[in-house]
């Protein structure tokens, strides 16, 4: 049994190195798209006070009967209004935000062509990176610039590319680092590593069934030491030194 530990120990240290090595970009990814919508969650309950609307139709409709029309930038009423399902009022929330400012625009732009990409996978973003590349550092262009990333890995999945996460990977360095909460953290970390106790758990059963199936008449039952043996003649394979 203690060699069935000491492989399946040697495994594990094995098998965390290889996750470590060859997981590393992937965790970079997900690392930009958690941030991305944590990022999102943040900034809703900054600038309106309060929770989103969590995406459904109802609890959107009374989020905007709340929150009218310059209680809270007009970005979250178009936001919320695309929840309804309600193209036509989404389409004139989206029309009334401002876009005095470089920033404004891209916000604006975007708005209009996110929805296109939850639909479809993709979305034309030719205007939206020209401006964001012109922004100055910021919540907005940081957001701006993880949503670009998301789209342009999502257009090359799409086309079955390799290194189709390539631009998420890319965006890591520079993208906003957002606190997630406990359990989201717990729960990204247990799906990163959730392949090392199917393995340990597999090895150790598999190394322990073959040293007790492997060479059964040199397995001497630890209860034979307290007994008295007495033989007569010769045995084959009789050692004494292995019975005591």
């Amino acid at each position: 049994m203690v060699a069935a530990y000491g492989l399946t120990v040697l495994v594990g240290a094995g098998l965390v190195i290889a996750v470590i090595v060859g997981e590393h970009d992937r965790w970079r990814a997900q690392d930009v798209f958690q941030w991305f919508y944590a990022g999102r969650r943040r900034r809703w309950e900054e600038d309106t006070g309060n929770a989103d609307s969590s995406n459904e139709v109802a609890a959107a409709e009374v989020w905007l009967g709340a929150h009218q029309q310059g209680t809270v930038p007009q970005v979250y009423r178009a936001i919320a209004a695309g929840w309804t399902l309600d193209p036509r009022r989404a389409a004139e929330e989206v029309a009334a935000m401002p876009e005095t400012t470089p920033a404004e625009r891209a916000l604006k732009l975007w708005a209009e062509v996110a929805p296109t990409w939850i639909a479809t996978g993709d979305a034309d973003t030719a205007e939206i990176d020209a401006i964001v590349r012109e922004l100055p550092g910021g919540d907005d262009r940081s957001m701006l610039r993880s949503w670009l990333a998301l789209v342009e890995s999502g257009r090359r999945w799409m086309r079955r590319e390799r290194g189709w996460i390539r631009p998420l990977i890319a965006e890591w360095p520079d993208a906003r680092r957002e606190r997630l909460g406990i359990r989201r953290r717990t729960r990204l970390w247990l799906s990163r590593f959730i392949v090392l106790p199917v393995f340990l758990v597999s090895t150790l059963v598999c190394v322990s069934l073959a040293l007790t199936i492997a060479d059964p008449m040199r397995q001497v039952p630890a209860d034979y030491a307290e007994t008295t043996i007495y033989t007569r003649g010769t045995l084959p394979g009789y050692d004494p030194e292995q019975v005591w």
